[in-house]
């Protein structure tokens, strides 16, 4: 058997394969917002982070409405300056 290919048909494989690669590498808005806040359970509490930023909302007692907010980066901070201070 002798295969033949002939420059239209050749032409039209390179086209649809570029149009599919251009198609499937564009990259969507809002893509760096998914997954973005994590929300942890356990039997202590409730946590929700916020993987950008650090900042955190953390809950110890779900019968009630108060709730902390901080950083990641100043909650080390201060434990950094409170470990060398021997307290």
């Amino acid at each position: 058997m002798k295969y033949s290919v002939d420059l239209k048909s050749l032409m039209i494989g390179f086209f649809t394969a570029t149009l599919l690669f251009a198609a499937f590498s564009f990259k969507q808005d809002n893509s760096e917002n998914v997954g973005r806040y994590q929300t942890s359970v356990g039997t202590k509490g409730i946590i929700m982070i916020d993987t950008k930023t650090g900042d955190y909302i953390i809950n110890t007692e779900a019968s009630d409405y108060k709730s902390r907010k901080g950083n990641f980066t100043h909650t080390h901070n201060l434990a950094e300056a409170l470990k060398d201070k021997n307290l």
